[in-house]
């Protein structure tokens, strides 16, 4: 059955394939992405993830995009303009969705309200508390009604800020601030974005296909686009294959582009692929529960790269700073607030305080650690050298759940643990919000030596995310935020 399943499903595509090429000047070829995790959802006041993200990006537009360059240019708005705290936007007119609706001013207000909404969770939402009211909204303290995004009529739209924020704009290209069609939403009954019947788009492309049991997602040029990226390609289908990984089926030309593990990365050293870059992960050590400020300085001290950088494996590298380079941040950061390099006195301040105790030894402790063979080597050479160094025994364990381990910086429950923490964007305040740090415009130095000064979090090693493409493609771009790429600019060769 799923063999006839999977036949008809390539019949379907053959006739989708051939009706793209009746469309004159634009190629019909699909480009294949093979995506490490399906998308739990793709309502783009909700997605959080990388995958939910590109695929939000590609078949939604704001009011402004960006391109190739990252430059901020016109998404659905034609022009727009700014007065004090005041933006005006002139919407394109004759804008559609993808079913034929029109696309109006309301279809932003509504999707602004819904993402300040509490109950809707939004993960973005500190993005729009520049807005007049958005973050008392948010806090229960201000109605909906009173939110600063208003339609004057069908093609302008207002935006009253409550403050100046220098990000607004690039904000305005991001996932959170996508427009949403209210009674198409309301149609749905609480399945909005859960399926492609329960999707409508307004961007380069449109969804016509998900299949979340044998996973694909199926997206098609959108007809009805009629701004200034109509997709140069038909189609782009994504894919999460079992039985093969995205290296494999790259490397067999099943695939023409895909996020690759740092493990894989050397396969594809040759000239027959190309290789984007984004280092934009931070593992830290976090030293939580249990341990006073002498015990938490010694292990500080004789944890240092020279001691584990060796292990280390490809597409990871010694962390100095919290910051990793895909922040893109004009200083650098190295050693800022992290404690000294000394064996002798981290001996002396570990001694005096494990006396106190009841055996005269450290107690039994358990360093939990996010499982990653690459890091592994890693970590056990840190707690080989604490042994060696301190006579302090420590176990390690592995966990596969990540949400729980980042809590722990916020709310530390684990004796000690190390995890990765990501830069899903460029906005530093989401990442530093990770840390517990509301960054409100401080000086980076000073943010990170107050986070490294009472050696509870310790930056390890920085981290690569990868996205490999075959030769076949051309005008392959990423910025590392808002969803990496933008296929509706990618040719592929024939």
């Amino acid at each position: 059955m799923k063999t006839f399943y999977k036949f008809i499903s390539l019949l379907l595509c053959l006739v989708m394939v051939l009706s793209l090429s009746a469309c004159g000047g634009l190629s019909s070829i699909i480009i294949y992405f093979e995506i490490s995790n399906s998308p739990d959802t793709l309502d783009p006041q909700l997605a959080s993830a990388d995958e939910e993200l590109l695929i939000v990006r590609n078949i939604f537009e704001g009011l402004l995009r960006q391109n190739e360059k990252g430059e901020i240019v016109s998404g659905v708005a034609e022009s727009y303009k700014k007065d004090g705290l005041t933006y005006t936007f002139n919407l394109k007119e004759d804008t559609l969705w993808s079913d034929g609706t029109p696309l109006t001013a309301n279809d932003f207000v509504f999707g602004f309200k819904r993402a300040v909404d509490k109950k809707n969770k939004a993960p973005f939402v500190k993005r729009l508390f520049a807005i007049k009211n958005a973050e008392k909204i948010y806090n229960g303290n201000a109605s909906l009604s009173s939110l600063g995004v208003k339609a004057i009529d069908d093609t302008t739209l207002q935006i009253t800020l409550e403050k100046n924020d220098k990000n607004f704009e690039k904000t305005l290209t991001t996932s959170i601030c996508m427009p949403c069609n209210e009674e198409f939403f309301n149609a749905c009954k609480g399945q909005y974005g859960l399926k492609n019947s329960y999707i409508i788009s307004n961007g380069s492309y449109s969804i016509t296909k998900w299949n979340r049991e044998d996973f694909g997602i199926r997206i098609y040029r959108n007809r009805k686009y009629s701004g200034d990226f109509i997709a140069q390609n038909g189609a782009v289908f994504f894919s999460s294959e079992e039985d093969q990984t995205a290296a494999e089926r790259l490397l067999s030309h099943k695939a023409d582009i895909a996020f690759i593990d740092n493990a894989d990365i050397k396969e594809f050293d040759n000239k027959e692929f190309s290789t984007i870059t984004h280092q934009n992960i931070c593992w830290v050590l976090n030293i939580g529960k249990g341990f006073n400020a002498n015990l938490r300085s010694a292990f500080a001290m004789i944890t240092d790269p020279s001691v584990y950088e060796t292990k280390l494996k490809d597409g990871f590298s010694p962390a100095y700073s919290i910051y990793p380079s895909n922040l893109s941040l004009e200083d650098v950061y190295d050693k800022i607030g992290k404690a000294e390099y000394n064996k002798q006195k981290a001996f002396n301040l570990f001694s005096a305080e494990v006396v106190k105790f009841e055996d005269k030894k450290l107690p039994k402790t358990t360093l939990i650690y996010y499982e990653n063979e690459a890091m592994k080597p890693a970590i056990t050479s840190v707690v080989g050298h604490w042994q060696q160094t301190l006579s302090a025994f420590i176990n390690i364990s592995p966990s596969t759940n990540k949400e729980y381990m980042i809590n722990e910086l916020k709310n530390p429950t684990a004796q000690m643990s190390v995890f990765p923490i990501k830069a899903t964007s460029g906005y530093i305040e989401e990442y530093l919000d990770k840390f517990g740090v509301d960054y409100s415009g401080q000086n980076l130095a000073t943010v990170q030596k107050n986070i490294l000064k009472s050696n509870k979090i310790i930056p390890l090693a920085f981290e690569n995310t990868n996205i490999v493409h075959s030769e076949y493609l051309s005008n392959v771009h990423s910025n590392g935020e808002n969803g990496y790429i933008d296929f509706s600019i990618i040719i592929k060769e024939d």
